[in-house]
C-alpha cells in the first residue's frame, strides 16, 4: 500500500509539473469543447440568398417567388437572365439559382408537369439541402393549388379535389436530433474521440518525458502496483475531461441528451479503462515527445473514420472493420451516441459494451507486459 501511494504521488507530480500535459488537459479540453461545435451553432440556415430567374412572369410564378421569399430559409433576389444569375453565384452574392421557365403557368393549367430547375451550391451541403428542399416544397405546393382550383371549377368538390391531389399526407419529424442540425449529430461523437486523444496524448507524453529525462519508478516495485497507480491517475484525468465534454459542452450548445447519467457512467468506465490500458501498452514506443504529438495528430482522422458515424461499418472492408474493434473509440463513440442521444440502455448496446470489456481484458495483459519490459530494460529507474 505504501508503494502504491508513493507511485501514485509520483505519477501525479510528473503530470502536474509537465507543462505540455497540463496544457493539453485544461486548455485542450476547454478549447475543443467550444471550438469544434461553434461554427455549427447556427447550422439551421436562415435567409440564404438565392437568385430567381422568372421567365414566365405570370401570377402563378409571382406567387412562387413571394412564397419562397417568405420562407425562413431563403432570401430571394431576382435576376433577368441565367447569365446574370450565374455571375452572382460566381461572386458569392447568391448560393443558388431557381429557374422558372416560360409557359410555367400554362403547363400547370393544362395538367402538365413543367420543369423548375434548382441549381444549388454543392460545395456547402447544408446550403445545397436548404435550397433544394425549400424550392421543391414551395413549387409543388403552388402547382397543387392551381390544379385543385381547376378541378373545383370543373365541378369536383373541394374535398375530393384535395384527396385526389394528395392522397397521402406525410409528416416528418427529426428523431434524436430535434433541431435537425449538424452539431447535434456530430459533436457528441467527436467529443468521445477527443477524450480518447487527450488521454492517450498525456499518457504517451509523460512516458516519453520519463524516457528522455531518465527518471521512473523504483526497481523493486511490483508491476501490479505500478499498473494500479497508473490506472488510478489516468482514470482521474478521464473522469474530469469526460465530465466537462459531456455536461458543459452540450449545455452551452443546446445538444439534447437522453437517458440517465447512470447509464452513461456505466458505459464510460470500460471506455476510460480501455483507453488508459491501450495508452500504457503503446507507451513502450513513446521515446520522443515531438514524435508523440505528430503520431497523435496523424491518427485523429483515421480514428474518426473508424468510429463508424461518418463511414458506416457495413461499407468498410472486413479487415478494416475488424481492425477498428481494437480501438476504444470505435465501440465508445457508437455507445455514447446510442445512450446520450437515442436514449438506449446498456442492454440495448450490449455488443459494444462487451467489446469495451474485452479490450480492457486484452489491454490489461499487454499493459502488464509493457511495464515488465520497461522494468527489464531499466527505463524506469530512479
Amino acid at each position: 500500500m505504501k508503494n502504491y501511494l508513493s507511485i501514485l504521488k509520483l505519477e501525479y507530480r510528473r503530470i502536474i509539473f509537465d507543462m505540455l500535459s497540463i496544457t493539453i488537459i485544461f486548455v485542450g479540453t476547454a478549447f475543443y469543447s467550444f471550438y469544434y461545435p461553434f461554427p455549427y451553432e447556427n447550422d439551421i440556415v436562415r435567409k440564404m440568398p438565392v437568385a430567381i430567374v422568372d421567365l414566365d412572369k405570370s401570377d402563378l410564378s409571382s406567387t412562387v417567388v413571394t412564397m419562397l421569399n417568405n420562407t425562413e430559409s431563403l432570401k430571394v433576389m431576382q435576376y433577368p437572365s441565367m447569365e446574370e444569375a450565374k455571375k452572382a453565384v460566381y461572386l458569392r452574392d447568391v448560393f443558388g439559382i431557381i429557374y422558372i421557365p416560360d409557359e410555367f403557368y400554362k403547363q400547370v393549367a393544362k395538367g402538365e408537369s413543367p420543369t423548375v430547375s434548382v441549381f444549388a451550391d454543392g460545395s456547402y451541403f447544408i446550403l445545397y439541402s436548404t435550397a433544394i428542399t425549400a424550392a421543391t416544397q414551395i413549387v409543388l405546393m403552388t402547382a397543387a393549388g392551381v390544379k385543385i382550383q381547376k378541378m373545383s371549377m370543373l365541378g369536383v368538390p373541394i374535398t375530393d379535389a384535395l384527396l385526389l391531389q394528395s392522397a397521402v399526407n406525410v409528416t416528418s419529424k427529426p428523431v434524436f436530433n430535434p433541431r435537425a442540425g449538424y452539431v447535434g449529430f456530430v459533436a457528441p461523437a467527436i467529443y468521445a474521440i477527443i477524450v480518447q486523444q487527450i488521454l492517450l496524448m498525456v499518457i504517451l507524453l509523460v512516458h516519453a518525458a520519463g524516457y528522455e529525462r531518465g527518471y521512473g519508478y523504483p526497481e523493486n516495485t511490483s508491476t501490479f502496483t505500478i499498473l494500479c497507480a497508473k490506472i488510478t491517475v489516468y482514470m482521474t484525468i478521464f473522469a474530469a475531461v469526460f465530465s466537462f465534454f459531456f455536461t458543459i459542452g452540450p449545455m452551452v450548445f443546446g445538444i439534447q441528451l437522453h437517458n440517465s447519467l447512470l447509464e452513461a457512467v456505466m458505459f464510460a468506465i470500460p471506455y476510460g479503462l480501455s483507453i488508459a490500458l491501450f495508452g500504457i501498452t503503446l507507451s513502450v514506443f513513446a521515446r520522443d515527445r515531438d514524435a508523440v504529438l505528430l503520431v497523435m495528430l496523424m491518427t485523429s482522422i483515421p480514428f474518426v473514420m473508424l468510429a463508424g458515424f461518418i463511414w458506416p461499418h457495413w461499407m468498410m472492408p472486413d479487415w478494416i472493420k475488424y481492425f477498428s474493434y481494437l480501438i476504444p473509440s470505435t465501440p465508445g463513440v457508437a455507445g455514447f451516441l446510442y445512450i446520450r442521444q437515442m436514449g438506449a440502455s446498456i442492454t440495448d448496446i450490449m455488443p459494444k459494451y462487451i467489446n469495451l470489456w474485452i479490450q480492457v481484458a486484452v489491454y490489461t495483459v499487454t499493459a502488464v507486459m509493457a511495464i515488465r519490459w520497461q522494468q527489464k530494460q531499466k527505463q524506469f529507474l530512479i
